[in-house]
């Protein structure tokens, strides 16, 4: 329920699936290669080995503006 769109008068709301997608996506994105647990002391991502580094929100923007077209 951290993912404002879904918890706004019920699960799964949003006007329409596109902006429900992308919201979804960013959320997954953000919780797997920003933000960082106390538990494994780094990111998901840097834990399965699929990154060196965790991201900084500014290089998760420029990611985003890239991937997103």
């Amino acid at each position: 329920m951290r993912n404002k769109r879904a918890a706004r008068l019920g699960n799964g709301f949003s006007k329409n699936l596109e902006h429900l997608r992308a919201a979804t996506a960013g959320y997954y994105a953000h919780y797997n290669f920003v933000r960082r647990y106390s538990t494994i002391r780094t990111t998901p991502s840097v834990a399965a080995g699929l990154v060196s580094k965790p991201m900084s929100i500014g290089e998760f923007v420029e990611w985003v503006d890239v991937y997103a077209r």
